[in-house]
């Protein structure tokens, strides 16, 4: 897994709560900046993600594999942050840790 570039994973739900919360905004009257940023603040890589899983799922981590590499098949940055502040400021963001989203993804299955 690639273990090179800096990811940070967003939670589908807490981008759907900022939308909600930028729509009541809009209807109460108040305006948009013309771009807003939404990322989640957890740095991870594939890798440190795919370690994090199988942990969850009770399987052998060490089975789980780092590539140091980078894929230069296509030109990404290393970390792929997002600013976020003026998308953030006066409004009430969530941002549910990685393990958390997991968790509530895994266990209908009943492996958490």
């Amino acid at each position: 897994f690639d273990n090179h570039a800096i990811r940070y994973r967003t939670w589908t739900p807490d981008i759907a709560a900022f939308l909600v919360e930028l729509a009541v905004e809009t209807a109460a009257g108040g305006s948009l900046a013309p771009v807003l940023h939404f990322s989640g603040d957890e740095a991870c890589t594939k890798y440190s993600m795919a370690r994090k899983m199988a942990a969850l799922l009770e399987v052998d981590p060490g089975i789980v594999l780092p590539d140091n590499q980078p894929d230069l098949s296509v030109p990404r940055p290393k970390d792929a942050h997002l600013e976020c502040g003026s998308s953030f400021a006066g409004r009430s963001v969530r941002l549910t840790p990685f393990e958390a989203g997991l968790k509530q993804v895994l266990r209908p299955f009943g492996s958490v």
